[in-house]
């Protein structure tokens, strides 16, 4: 069985995959993207790259911005913390 630790890593990979493809799906850029939440691209430039963790108040405006199904991606990020082994 994964450590506790090596599930919540597993958890934030797969919350910045699924970030990532919700927002290429859109055809939305990292600068576009960064731009709409008031942010630069390095922001979202280290979220996609798993360098900086999402807090949620970001989760949302992301989700928001990229007209993402905000349940689908926390049911797999907790999928992946369940499942992690």
């Amino acid at each position: 069985m994964g450590s506790p630790r090596s599930k919540v890593e597993a958890a934030h990979r797969e919350l910045s995959s699924l970030i990532t493809s919700a927002r290429l799906a859109c055809g939305t850029t990292q600068a576009q993207l960064g731009l709409e939440i008031g942010r630069d691209q390095t922001f979202i430039s280290k979220l996609e790259s798993k360098e900086r963790r999402l807090g949620v108040i970001e989760f949302v405006q992301i989700t928001n911005a990229l007209k993402a199904d905000r349940t689908s991606i926390l049911n797999a990020v907790a999928r992946a913390l369940a499942d992690e082994s």
